[in-house]
């Protein structure tokens, strides 16, 4: 059982098992995600679920089938299953999520919190040394907090701007067999509903 500390406030049991829960429904899928987002170890708060993401992804780089059970006897054989909770634990995460749709949004929003953690332990750390420091020291402290915040996902970096869009050329339009109607309409545009 963790501690409750100020740092609790920026963690989340439910996100973190949540992801757990995607990769049990989802193997496949989920760990392309997860590999695609950068997901870490280091990511997870709760020492139980970072346990259980150990293991999956130990699951995972032995080519071995990852589910309920074939988790279930890995802890066991690693002696590590009544240290996370035995089998109430890994079913849990499963309950969590009906589906892996959510996956991404589970994760960006556990990296986000992971990524406060990191930020608030560094300029506590800086707090503490700033008078040892040199300001080319203080500058590359400063420079590695604003990478940790970098890593995070913005909303803003999640769309295009209209602007950058390039114009697409555009696409021949179908004939009504109808001249007249051809040339008042253009054609029927694929993509289009024309009502007359």
């Amino acid at each position: 059982m963790q501690v409750y500390t100020q740092e609790n406030k920026l963690a989340s049991s439910e996100l973190e098992q949540s992801i757990i829960g995607c990769i049990l429904l989802d193997n496949y899928k989920s760990l392309e995600i997860i590999k695609d987002l950068n997901l870490k170890e280091s990511d997870f708060y709760y020492d139980d679920i970072r346990v259980l993401f150990n293991s999956v992804m130990a699951l995972d780089s032995r080519g071995e089938k990852i589910d309920i059970l074939t988790l279930a006897e890995f802890l066991e054989r690693e002696k590590m299953l009544e240290s996370i909770g035995g089998y109430r634990k890994i079913t849990g995460t499963t309950t969590m999520v009906t589906d892996a749709n959510n996956l991404r949004f589970y994760i960006n929003k556990v990296k986000e919190l992971s990524n406060k953690r990191k930020i608030i332990q560094e300029i506590n750390d800086l707090s503490t040394d700033i008078e040892k420091l040199t300001l080319n020291d203080l500058e590359n402290r400063l420079t590695s907090i604003k990478e940790i915040a970098s890593d995070t996902v913005r909303f803003d970096n999640m769309f295009t701007r209209a602007s950058d869009i390039k114009e697409i050329t555009k696409v021949k339009s179908l004939s009504t067999g109808f001249n007249k109607l051809d040339r008042a309409l253009h054609g029927l545009e694929y993509g289009t509903l024309t009502v007359l």
